[in-house]
């Protein structure tokens, strides 16, 4: 795809997300007390004020994957961006955009169609619910940038067994799980599609993209093993995020209402199920709630049942989930805790419809378009399993909105394609490849 092509997008969704936050969303920037309970924004600032990723900046801790605590700690030690929402907005309407440019080369090296992927990214860039939460501080937005990449690599490697396919789709797969640990599932996925498409002689390339992969892990690993005393490839939190959905005071709350405030409902759940934790080893910790999980699922498992397949379904969800939690649980600078106040703007229930009004066409547009193409295209059911599969890992520990935006990616090139095979005569189209 042409340079000059990506860059529109580029351009194109940079702006639109800068203006959207000074002007649409502009509470993102007006308000700022709410980073003083968000633990990631703790680390960036740990990391930027040289300490690493450490709690108070004294005491390692292993809460998140690192990528986003240390790129974003980076970027913050380098232009001072500290508690500014301003930096931090322009911080992320780059990366944004970048993800909507690299989407656009995704979509390209799927339909090979310039004027496919320029649909996608123009579609990616002005989507309501992609710009919004893409302004939010959280890892989401560059879990996004990091897998779009991935998929670019998988797509190549998928369609032509090489070892620089190989390595790069490693190490672009590490990359990303080293911001969010949610692609377990989607690897072994993916490792079945190419076995299945190429059988023993591709035995040796899957090896080299699993040593390459976790080339990219162990560094990461060898810390926490350092610290904690686990040769631990994930965070410290995975099963006390279980915790949260899966307890007999969580009353389907994850299910109904979202993951919420996190850091406060944490603490809400703590006392109400009367948990006193001893240890100073995160991974220890974690696996005390390990232990709770298991014994509530083991009591409960038709409720366990109900909530994740409810929670599956609501990954799908065309507005916004709520950000509040039990009794209204929310963030107040004053007092810390607020009952009884929503975590919205005023104008929500507007925005929900508006969300609707492009979610709802953009969704059936691509289901028209991946029905289609994947009828030719095998690679096409590759990123239907990626949304598939975050749409799983997701409805064990309840949905938030921000989870959505990789589907979002993956429903913009379909519908990219789905609006290209409207507008244009079928003469035209039969330059496409695949049949497409």
């Amino acid at each position: 795809m042409k340079l000059t092509g990506l860059s529109l997008i580029f351009l194109v969704a940079f702006s639109v997300r800068v203006i959207a936050g000074l002007t649409v969303f502009d509470e993102i920037v007006r308000t700022d007390s709410w980073v003083q309970y968000d633990p990631m924004w703790h680390l960036v600032q740990s990391v930027a004020n040289g300490k690493g990723m450490a709690e108070g900046g004294t005491e390692p801790v292993s809460s998140a994957q690192p990528l986003c605590p240390l790129i974003c700690g980076f970027v913050s030690y380098l232009f001072y961006y500290g508690d500014s929402m301003i930096c931090f907005l322009l911080f992320n309407a780059l990366v944004s955009a970048l993800t909507c440019s690299l989407t656009a080369f995704l979509c390209f090296e799927l339909f090979r169609s310039e004027k496919i992927a320029l649909i996608s990214g123009l579609i990616l860039s002005f989507l309501p619910h992609q710009v919004r939460i893409d302004l939010y501080f959280q890892d989401q937005f560059l879990f996004n940038l990091f897998l779009v990449m991935s998929l670019i690599y998988t797509v190549r490697f998928f369609r032509c067994l090489c070892i620089k396919h190989a390595v790069l789709t490693g190490v672009a797969l590490g990359l990303t799980f080293l911001t969010r640990a949610t692609l377990q599932i989607f690897i072994v996925f993916f490792v079945f599609f190419v076995f299945a498409e190429y059988k023993k002689q591709s035995i040796k390339f899957i090896a080299i993209t699993c040593v390459s992969f976790m080339f990219v892990l162990v560094p990461w690993g060898m810390r926490n093993y350092y610290n904690f005393g686990r040769l631990a490839f994930t965070d410290s939190d995975k099963w006390f995020s279980l915790f949260m959905a899966h307890n007999k005071y969580a009353d389907d709350v994850i299910t109904k209402y979202g993951a919420g405030v996190s850091q406060i409902y944490a603490q809400y759940l703590m006392e109400k199920n009367n948990i006193r934790i001893s240890s100073d080893n995160a991974y220890e910790v974690d696996e005390f709630f390990k232990q709770k999980v298991i014994e509530y699922v083991k009591d409960n498992p038709l409720r366990t049942i109900r909530v994740i397949l409810t929670n599956f379904f609501l990954y799908f969800s065309p507005v916004p989930l709520p950000r509040k939690v039990p009794g209204g649980i929310s963030y107040n600078e004053k007092d810390g805790i607020i009952i009884g106040k929503e975590l919205e703007s005023k104008s929500a229930a507007f925005r929900d419809v508006a969300y609707a009004l492009f979610f709802v066409p953009l969704v059936l547009l691509a289901f028209f378009g991946f029905v289609k193409h994947a009828k030719t295209d095998k690679v096409a059911w590759i990123l239907a399993v990626v949304v598939l599969t975050q749409a799983i890992t997701h409805a064990f520990v309840g949905p938030s909105t921000r989870y959505n935006q990789t589907a979002n990616m993956i429903y913009a090139m379909f519908a990219a394609y789905a609006v290209y095979k409207f507008i244009t005569p079928k003469r035209m189209t039969k330059a496409l490849p695949n049949g497409s």
